[in-house]
C-alpha cells in the first residue's frame, strides 16, 4: 500500500475488540457513532449482537468495504463456487470507516449526520453510503434521508458521495438518494452463474440456479407439488413453516412457487427440509440471484415450474434428481437489472443516476472469509472503486463532473449486443426510471468528452474536456 496521506486527520478510535493497532495502510481511520442509536432506543448494543467498536459484527461493512477497495486475494471462493483472484475497484486506496448503523442495519439521524461531518473533517475523498431509502417520500427522522443532507456538505468541500438507490424494485416510485449531488446506484446481474440440473424421471431436463453444499453430489426421489402436502392448519399452499404436512412431505423433493408475501428461497427450503423434504424446487417469477440452501435446491423462473408442475400432474409416479450447482462464466447475458433495484420516478427526483453489478457479489465477511451478498449496497461500492479509479487521474475533477462522466459514458445495451432487460413479474426492455444512464463503463468514464457540472448556484453548464 501507498503511504498514508499527510493530510489525513482522521483517527483509529477504540473500542471493543478494535485498538489503534489494528489500523495500517489499507485502513487508515475506523470511527463508530452509538450515541444517538443507544439513546433513542434505549437498548444496550450487546442485546442485538453488536459490539460497540468499528468492528464489523454482520458482514455486511466488511463486504461493501472490500468491494469498494479491497487489495488482491488470491483463491477466493464461496465454498468451491466462484474461485479467483478477488479484488476491489480500486485495490490500493486507503480506507476510513464510520459505523454508524448497528445491529442488522438501523440508525438515527443524528449519529449518520456525525459520521458525514467527521468524514469532511478528516479529509476524505468519497464517501460511499451502502444505506438505502425504501420509501416514495422522505421522512425526516429517518437515517436514510440525512444522507441527502450530510451529502450536501460533503459535495459542498468537493468530495464525491455514492449511495444505494435501495432494495423496493421492481416497484416503481421507490428510488431514494436521488438528491443531485448524490450519484445513486441501481444493482444489475453478472454473467457468472452456478447451473444446477433437474432431470425429471421423464428423461427431460430443466436447468436452473443452485447453492447448496451437502454430503452428496445430487439427489433423487419421489416429486411433489406444495399444494399436495399441506399440512391441515395451512392458509396457502406457499412452502413456509407449518404449512406442509410431514408424513406427506417426508423423503420427497417439494416444487414451490413463491408468492410476494414469502420471505424467498432460503426460508422455503427450510419449511420443506422441516417437514421431512429431501430437496426444493423452487418457482419465482425472476431468475437473477442465488441463495444458499440447508437441503438440495434449484431455483427456476415461472415458466420452468409450471412444466415441471404439469409433468407431475401427468405423471403416475413423478420423481426428479437435483444436481450440485457449477461455475458458469460468460455463458449469461448481461447485465440484467435486478428484481429487487428500486426503480423511479420518485417524489423528488426521477430516477437512479447509473447501475453497477449488484447480484451475487462475492467479497469479504468478518473471519477471513468470503461470501455472497446482493442489493444495491453492493452496486454502490462498485461505483465508489471507480469514483477513486477516476480521483487518482482527474484529481482536479469536481464531484458535478465526476457524476456527469459516470451517466453520460454508461452502457444501455448488454454483453450480446441488443438492449438492457429489467426483471421482475413482467420482464421488459430497462428504461432511465430503471438504470438512469445505463450500466457503468469504467473504461469510457475516463475521457467522457461532453460533460456537466454545477456552479455555486446550482445551475447546470456543459463543457468538453480533453485528456
Amino acid at each position: 500500500m501507498p503511504p498514508i496521506p499527510t493530510r489525513w486527520k482522521g483517527v483509529c478510535q477504540n473500542g471493543e475488540l478494535f485498538n489503534s493497532a489494528n489500523c495500517n495502510k489499507k485502513i487508515i481511520g475506523a470511527r463508530w457513532l452509538a450515541k444517538g442509536y443507544i439513546e433513542a432506543r434505549n437498548i444496550n448494543i450487546s442485546q442485538e449482537g453488536d459490539i460497540l467498536s468499528a468492528r464489523d459484527t454482520f458482514g455486511h461493512g466488511s463486504h461493501v468495504a472490500s468491494t469498494a477497495a479491497g487489495n488482491f486475494v488470491k483463491n477466493v471462493n464461496y465454498k468451491g463456487l466462484a474461485t479467483g483472484l478477488a479484488r476491489g475497484g480500486a485495490p490500493l486506496a486507503h480506507l476510513a470507516i464510520y459505523k454508524a448503523m448497528w445491529g442488522e442495519g438501523s440508525g438515527t439521524a443524528s449519529d449518520t449526520l456525525k459520521a458525514f461531518d467527521l468524514a469532511i473533517h478528516d479529509g476524505v475523498d468519497i464517501i460511499s453510503a451502502s444505506i438505502g431509502n425504501d420509501v416514495p417520500f422522505p421522512l425526516y427522522n429517518d437515517p436514510e434521508d440525512f444522507v441527502s443532507i450530510g451529502s450536501f456538505r460533503a459535495t459542498a468541500n468537493g468530495i464525491t458521495v455514492v449511495a444505494s438507490a435501495g432494495n423496493s424494485g421492481p416497484a416503481s416510485q421507490t428510488v431514494g438518494n436521488t438528491a443531485p449531488w448524490i450519484i445513486s446506484v441501481a444493482a444489475t446481474t453478472i454473467d457468472r452463474a452456478f447451473p444446477a440440473g433437474i432431470a425429471l424421471g421423464n428423461n427431460h431436463t430443466f436447468w436452473g440456479q443452485a447453492i447448496y453444499f451437502g454430503k452428496t453430489n445430487h439427489v433423487s426421489a419421489v416429486l411433489t407439488h406444495s399444494g399436495h402436502i399441506l399440512a391441515d392448519t395451512a392458509t396457502s399452499t406457499v412452502c413456509a413453516p407449518g404449512n406442509l404436512n410431514s408424513t406427506l412431505a417426508k423423503g420427497k423433493i417439494v416444487l414451490c412457487f413463491s408468492l410476494p408475501t414469502e420471505p424467498g428461497l432460503s426460508s422455503a427450503s427450510e419449511a420443506v427440509r422441516k417437514a421431512g423434504g429431501l430437496g426444493i424446487i423452487y418457482g419465482q417469477p425472476h431468475s437473477d440471484g442465488s441463495e444458499p440452501c440447508i437441503i438440495p435446491c434449484v431455483k427456476v423462473d415461472y415458466t420452468t415450474a409450471t412444466q415441471i408442475l404439469n409433468y407431475i400432474a401427468s405423471a403416475r409416479s413423478p420423481t426428479a434428481k437435483l444436481s450440485y450447482a457449477s461455475t458458469s462464466i460468460g455463458k449469461l447475458t448481461s447485465p440484467r437489472v435486478a428484481s429487487f433495484s428500486s426503480r423511479g420516478p420518485s417524489s423528488l427526483t426521477p430516477e437512479p443516476d447509473v447501475a453497477a453489478p449488484g447480484v451475487d457479489i462475492l467479497a469479504a465477511y468478518p473471519g477471513g472469509v468470503y461470501e455472497f451478498s446482493s442489493g444495491t449496497s453492493m452496486s454502490c461500492p462498485h461505483i465508489s472503486g471507480i469514483v477513486a479509479l477516476i480521483k487518482s487521474v482527474h484529481k482536479d475533477w469536481s464531484p458535478a463532473v465526476i457524476r456527469s462522466a459516470l451517466v453520460t459514458t454508461a452502457s444501455q445495451v448488454g454483453t450480446d449486443g441488443s438492449h438492457i432487460y429489467a426483471e421482475g413479474p413482467n420482464r421488459k426492455v430497462a428504461d432511465p426510471f430503471d438504470i438512469g444512464g445505463g450500466q457503468v463503463n469504467p473504461d469510457k468514464v475516463l475521457d467522457p468528452g461532453l460533460v456537466y457540472k454545477l456552479d455555486q448556484y446550482g445551475c447546470g453548464s456543459g463543457r468538453a474536456i480533453h485528456n
